[in-house]
């Protein structure tokens, strides 16, 4: 049997979740792949609509998602904050 794969993305804005997603629906069925997170917050923000909510045209809670809940069948490690050095020797 091969070696696991772990795959770490850092950041969970826009680019971070959309990796996240697009590693999953590659490597989905590979159980030897992990994916894990590393972001400043435990949620997503969509940011292109926080002018509704400061206007009041739609609520808080509908542009914010959960890391947890934006990929939960194969998100293995969520890590709560901030990457200050990647060893990228070893």
């Amino acid at each position: 049997m091969s070696e696991p794969i772990k795959i770490l993305i850092i950041g969970n804005g826009f680019g971070g979740i959309y990796a996240l997603k697009n590693l999953h629906k590659f490597f989905h069925k590979d159980k030897r792949v992990t994916l894990s997170l590393i972001g400043e917050k435990n949620h997503f923000l969509f940011t292109p609509l926080l002018h509704e909510v400061a206007t009041g045209g739609i609520n808080a809670s509908n542009i914010t998602e959960p890391i947890r809940k934006v990929l939960g069948c194969c998100l293995h490690e969520f890590y709560l904050g901030k990457a200050e050095f990647v060893n990228t020797a070893d």
